[in-house]
């Protein structure tokens, strides 16, 4: 059960069992008998991949603006200059006033609809309200069991 859960925070992740390796400072021969069963893992482990793949679940998609395709081409702009959109989110037309466009309903995709919780450490509960909090909690988090592996 352990084992069956590992491998899928690691397809989650899409990281194969060397990259899981790599990142939890073990050999991989070791990270491959705990994903397979036949070595039970540290809890400390299991947790810290549990808590990455929670993380990366709850993380928005990343995205793209949308670029308008049609507005230039491998010679340059098809549409002239007048037209297209200056700076002050106004659409200038030749020989007309700006006219205002409606503002667009963009998702802050720096914090999370709602916050979430997590045991960190010896299991001390930790709220994390933004992907920037995520990022800094999870940044060097492996890094203890890497330094403590090589030892």
């Amino acid at each position: 059960m352990i084992a069956a859960r590992m491998r899928e925070c690691l397809r989650l992740l899409r990281w194969s069992e060397t990259d899981f390796a790599e990142e939890a400072g073990y050999p991989v021969a070791k990270a491959k008998a705990w994903l397979y069963g036949r070595e039970h893992p540290p809890l400390v482990v299991m947790a810290w991949l549990e808590t990455l793949a929670k993380v990366h679940r709850l993380l928005p998609r990343p995205s793209m603006p949308p670029q308008p395709a049609a507005l230039h081409s491998l010679i340059g702009a098809v549409v002239p200059q007048a037209a297209l959109e200056d700076r002050s989110g106004r659409t200038v037309k030749a020989g007309k006033e700006p006219v205002e466009l409606p503002k667009e309903s963009v998702m802050d995709r720096s914090s999370f609809a709602k916050p979430v919780t997590i045991l960190t450490g010896l299991g001390s509960p930790t709220k994390i309200e933004s992907a920037a909090e995520a990022y800094a909690l999870l940044a060097d988090w492996p890094s203890a069991s890497r330094t403590a592996a090589h030892d």
